[in-house]
């Protein structure tokens, strides 16, 4: 029963802290379709090069022994 009781005690602190935060009045310094569509389309493709160039440089080392 204990275990119950305390469920329920740790749902209603969680709706009480829920219920006790508000929203930031300030706007975020960055957005837009450069910081959502451009940015991550970069960063995608730089590390996809990455990963092709190691894939490169160690795909023909398999005889080093």
């Amino acid at each position: 029963m204990s275990g119950a009781l305390g469920t329920a005690a740790a749902l209603a602190l969680l709706l009480a802290q829920g219920a006790a935060r508000a929203p930031l009045p300030a706007e975020p310094p960055i957005g837009g379709p450069g910081w959502t569509v451009v940015v991550p389309a970069l960063l995608f493709l730089v590390t996809a090069g990455g990963t092709w160039a190691l894939w490169r440089h160690f795909a023909g080392n398999d005889n080093d022994q």
